[in-house]
This record gives structure tokens, C-alpha cells and sequence, in this order.
């Protein structure tokens, strides 16, 4: 990505502030290094873009995933019938 497109994208993820907002009361306004506007249209596509490693880096280490949205569940299988199983995964590289 190139030119317009390029400078378009970096000025909607850049030169944003951040708060915490609690019980009434605000903490000071410091500036968000990372990360896309909350409610944004775009926000779901880039989410997107940036959590799709974690199933490359799951099937790597032969864990499962559940991914829906913002929700990322692992779980690894384990065969009742077979006892070994566990201390295999245990003491897998």
C-alpha cells in the first residue's frame, strides 16, 4: 500500500488520546500508541487483520481455537481411551 491510501490509513490509527474514565472520575489524557477508534467502521477489519497469526501459531503447536470476534478460546484434545496422552502433550517440544 502506497501513496493516499497509505497516509488516509496511518492518519485514522495515529495521533490518538486515550482515557480512563471511573466512578466519575477521569485520569489525565496521554497518547495511544497503538490500537484503532472504539466504534469505528474499520475497527473490525483491522481486528481481524491482527489477531489472524494466532490460529497459524496454534496449529503450530497443536493447539485448537474457537475465534468469534474479540473471543479467543484454546483447548487441546485429549483422548480418554488413551492414558499417555497427557504426559505426552506434557513434555511435547
Amino acid at each position: 500500500m502506497n501513496g493516499s491510501a497509505l497516509d488516509w490509513l496511518r492518519s485514522f490509527v495515529s495521533g490518538c488520546l486515550q482515557y480512563v474514565a471511573a466512578g466519575g472520575e477521569r485520569s489525565v489524557t496521554a497518547p495511544c500508541e497503538s490500537g484503532v477508534p472504539q466504534g469505528s467502521v474499520l475497527g473490525p477489519l483491522l481486528f481481524s487483520l491482527y489477531v489472524a497469526p494466532v490460529s497459524n501459531i496454534a496449529v503450530a503447536h497443536h493447539v485448537s481455537i474457537y475465534q468469534y470476534a474479540d473471543d479467543i478460546q484454546t483447548y487441546i484434545a485429549i483422548q480418554p481411551q488413551c492414558p499417555h496422552s497427557l504426559s505426552q502433550l506434557i513434555n511435547a517440544d
